[in-house]
């Protein structure tokens, strides 16, 4: 493979895949130090600061804003912020909480003192509405004073960043609150601006957490159940030796081409089911009873299992999905658990399960064939033709790099709108960015497009903060590659073009294909179709 041009010499990349997050206050800080080259915009961060800085003192903010409206002095505080946490308002940003307003207008400055658990205070974060300053992240200029007013830094890739302006973490952070003017105080699942409760609100609300605590009891013993059940259903199918004693699906032999090759079931399946299932599709029932169990198991293209997938139907177990149970489980009998953002147990009412089967709600759930219908015999296809229409990971890292080498996608593919070339980047990625887009993509950015299509590639190149080039790092959108990571394939390069491996627990990882790292820091933005470089929905030209 050819080398992907570079400004400067390349040297080895050392990866370190980390969570990202707002994590201010979890690094390195300083006060006082100024960094050894100030750009024109953080001159102009400074300029602002120095006169907010001067603005809340001259007001004596303390004593004449008022606190946000149900937030007492020293409230509970949760990083990167204070332990501890006073949060006040100018009668502007009051005005719109007690109107309740949508947004924010312009010249609303709210200011946060942070606290140790001791009361010491340990910064002030201010942030104010500055029309035109930053529209791709509602106008708000962010900044992070000592308690002194001098503003603060950071210490990141050997370099000193200054709190103030838009500051990536904020701005990433709080984007999880894009839909509540990026404020996350005040919140308590409905809009942020809520003034305080009165009597009877406040008897209400109690009512309300008492019936929560009811809710989270009850879903907790639904989990012991659900467990319980997966429990039981693995123990019968092992008693019962079902490769052995049960029967194949009429018409599917061992090893049927799958339907979702990177999907939520293998390249291959072998699905076996017990009589009572096997009765009803010999009698051509158009559900099945009650009792029935269907076992899928999913395989690689190499006949490797990976998972067993069962449905069980259990008498009023759950109506609304014409009572299926669903669990997958690991080769060892283990429930499997999903992250996307979060672990998930695959067990009970799976909601991906119940989403997807949905579609074939006038078939009793099932996709492997028609219910009350002969079933013919089932054309199977050569395992090895299989092989050749079901690229690895490795053969499509091979492919989008050449569709790179082939398109030049340095001279000829657009930037991310508005991310001009080495942008300020954060950890795991660069110092530097510059972000490609090809036609796919762009388009859907441009248009505002809630979803990328399938075909959209994302190349990021990763720089140090002296131009180097250190890695490149790939998405791209493939139709039926994985339903739960909305089809996105990952793959990082060398700058030489050789997929990226890292050292993990005694064992060496390629970084291709659905890697758990990138989902589960990217899955984070999963209402953003995993995005973070901007907002799908917000972009302005």
């Amino acid at each position: 493979m050819k080398k992907i041009y570079s400004p400067i010499m390349v040297f080895p990349l050392v990866i370190s895949i980390l969570s990202a997050g707002c994590g201010l206050m979890e690094r390195e800080t300083g006060t006082g130090e100024e960094p050894s080259q100030i750009t024109r915009e953080e001159r102009k961060a400074d300029k602002i600061a120095d006169k907010l800085w001067e603005k809340i003192q001259k007001e004596s903010y303390r004593q004449n804003w008022k606190m946000w409206p149900g937030k007492e002095a020293f409230y509970a505080g949760k990083e990167p912020h204070g332990t501890l946490l006073i949060t006040y308002v100018n009668n502007v940003a009051y005005d719109a909480i007690l109107n309740k307003k949508e947004r924010m207008p312009p010249e609303a400055i709210i200011v946060k003192e942070n606290y140790t658990q001791n009361k010491d205070l340990a910064s002030i974060t201010a942030i104010q509405k500055i029309e035109g300053f930053n529209p791709d992240a509602n106008d708000w200029y962010w900044v992070q004073f000592g308690p002194g007013g001098e503003v603060m830094t950071i210490e990141e890739y050997g370099q000193t960043t200054r709190l103030a302006g838009k500051i990536d973490e904020c701005i990433n952070c709080h984007s999880e609150q894009s839909s509540n003017d990026y404020l996350f105080t005040g919140s308590s699942g409905g809009t942020l601006f809520e003034t305080k409760k009165t009597k009877a609100e406040e008897t209400e609300e109690d009512e309300d957490e008492d019936e929560e605590d009811e809710e989270a009891e009850e879903a907790h013993e639904e989990a012991a159940n659900e467990k319980e059940i997966a429990e039981g259903i693995w123990s019968k199918i092992q008693i019962e030796n079902y490769r052995e004693n049960w029967k194949m699906w009429p018409g599917k032999e061992a090893f049927s081409p799958g339907k979702e090759p990177h999907g939520a079931h293998g390249a291959l399946s072998t699905t076996y089911l017990n009589d009572t299932a096997y009765d009803a599709l010999a009698n051509k029932e158009k559900q099945l009873p009650h009792g029935s169990i269907l076992v899928k198991e999913d395989y690689t293209p190499a006949k490797e299992l990976t998972a067993i997938t069962v449905m069980k139907k259990i008498e009023e177990y759950n109506p609304e999905a014409n009572d299926w149970y669903w669990v997958q489980y690991r080769m060892d009998g283990e429930v499997a658990t999903k992250k996307n953002g979060k672990i998930m147990t695959l067990a009970g009412k799976v909601s991906d399960c119940s989403d997807c089967h949905v579609r074939r709600n006038n078939n009793d759930y099932i996709f492997t064939s028609t219910l009350g219908e002969e079933i013919p015999e089932a054309d199977i296809e050569e395992v090895e033709g299989i092989k050749e229409e079901m690229p690895t990971d490795e053969e499509i890292s091979d492919k989008i790099w050449n569709t790179m080498e082939s398109e030049d996608y340095q001279k000829s593919w657009k930037m991310w709108p508005k991310k001009e070339a080495f942008y300020k980047g954060r950890e795991p990625h660069g110092a530097l960015l510059t972000t490609y887009v090809n036609d796919p993509a762009y388009k859907a950015i441009v248009n505002k497009e809630k979803q990328m299509p399938n075909g959209a590639i994302i190349i990021k190149e990763n720089y140090t903060p002296n131009k180097e080039l250190t890695s490149i790092m790939v998405m791209n959108k493939r139709e039926n590659y994985g339903s739960e990571v909305n089809d996105w394939y990952w793959v990082q390069y060398e700058p030489d073009g050789e997929v990226t491996t890292t050292e993990r627990e005694d064992e060496t990882v390629t970084l291709a294909g659905k890697v758990e790292d990138c989902i589960d820091c990217h899955g984070k933005k999963i209402n953003n179709d995993y995005l973070y470089t901007s907002s799908l929905r917000e972009f302005q030209r």
